[in-house]
């Protein structure tokens, strides 16, 4: 990806416009249009500059590979989301081993400077165990696969649709109301959320 491409997609992920960037940069806005369409190269304290004022460092302004942390989101590093839980039956073979409750609600939290069109979701519900009252109220698409055991998922139009491991549901039109594992094993799911709002 060029250094243009780069500088556009921070650019706009911090909601600058060009007029912002060249006045904290202290260029012209006729640069800035020219470097982002690659007809022109900053100099080292430009792009200094540049990378300073967009939050981010020289390196990956012009590098060919992306930080780590922007890419690879490791299970310790996932943050709970708190979700009232209705229905939840005794803890028993928790997905996630959490003594805290059998059900649990974790985003995946990829880090740095990019214009994230997707929130990602690890949603664990034990048997017996319903979710209700999910975070995601905003207008948006859903995907979600089932990766373990048996989910029913109940829409805002009062219909309920039953998936099972491998099998994917993509809501345009409809909400989810509530998840649930009315199973004997525990269930897990991603869930993709688009726009993240």
């Amino acid at each position: 990806m060029s250094l243009g491409t780069r500088l556009k997609r921070l650019r706009e992920n911090r909601r600058m416009s060009v007029r912002g960037l060249a006045e904290a940069v202290g260029v012209s806005r006729s640069f800035i249009y020219q470097l982002e369409r690659g007809e022109v190269s900053p100099s080292y304290s430009t792009l200094h500059a540049i990378a300073k004022a967009l939050g981010t460092t020289v390196s990956v302004l012009v590098g060919d590979m992306s930080p780590e942390e922007w890419l690879i989101v490791r299970r310790a590093g996932r943050r709970r989301v708190v979700v009232p839980l209705e229905a939840e039956a005794p803890a028993r073979n928790d997905p996630a081993g959490d003594a805290k409750g059998p059900s649990r609600v974790e985003l995946l939290p990829f880090l740095g400077s990019r214009n994230r069109r997707m929130q990602p979701v690890v949603v664990e519900v034990a048997p017996g165990g319903r979710l209700e009252s999910l975070p995601f109220v905003h207008e948006r698409e859903d995907l979600i696969f089932v990766t373990a055991g048996e989910l029913t998922l109940t829409l805002g139009d009062g219909r309920t649709v039953r998936l099972r491991t491998g099998d994917a549901a993509y809501l345009l039109f409809e909400t989810v109301e509530a998840l649930a594992n009315e199973g004997d094993e525990p269930a897990a799911c991603l869930w993709v959320v688009s726009p993240p709002g």
